[in-house]
């Protein structure tokens, strides 16, 4: 096994792909074709009301697509779409932030007049089951996998934040 790079070639007798959102791509140069879609997790961040006492550590409501937890004094959620690692839209669209705060709505009635205060786009490597690509190739001696831990491992992220 040996891996490429401006110095030349580097022999070694394991490679370990934990690319991210480029853990695809990585892949593909080993011929292996993984069940990765790169998805941008838009995060938007509204100020806590005085009333919300706590948050927990993490609140996750599949329901109604968001995931929220204590940033400071912000809190946040996410939704997904596929797209390229190298060509994405970074911004944090009106509606985008709309929808998110509609989805805090029946959980948080005092977030309906929270202001928004930032936001920022991430890409996640989500496998159709949504757990990770860990462990030894089969079929490929020396290659193993470290992918699609979704925000918990590494993920690109792009900040925009208002001025």
């Amino acid at each position: 096994m040996a891996v490429g790079s401006k110095q030349g070639w580097i022999a070694t007798p394991l490679v370990v792909n934990c690319a991210g959102a480029w853990s695809d791509r990585v892949a593909r140069m080993a011929g292996i074709e993984p069940p990765i879609d790169i998805q941008p997790t838009t995060t938007t961040m509204f100020r806590k009301p005085e009333s919300m006492k706590t948050v927990g550590p993490v609140f996750s409501d599949g329901v109604n697509k968001i995931y929220l937890r204590t940033m400071g004094a912000a809190n946040f959620g996410h939704s997904d779409e596929s797209v390229d690692a190298d060509d994405f839209d970074k911004s944090v669209a009106t509606s985008e932030v709309n929808t998110l705060r509609t989805g805090l709505d029946p959980r948080y009635d005092d977030m309906r007049r929270a202001p928004y205060v930032g936001g920022f786009t991430t890409l996640y490597d989500m496998t159709p089951d949504g757990h990770p690509i860990v462990g030894p190739i089969e079929d490929l001696e020396g290659f193993w996998c470290d992918c699609s831990w979704r925000g918990n491992g590494f993920a690109r992220v792009a900040v925009r934040w208002p001025r």
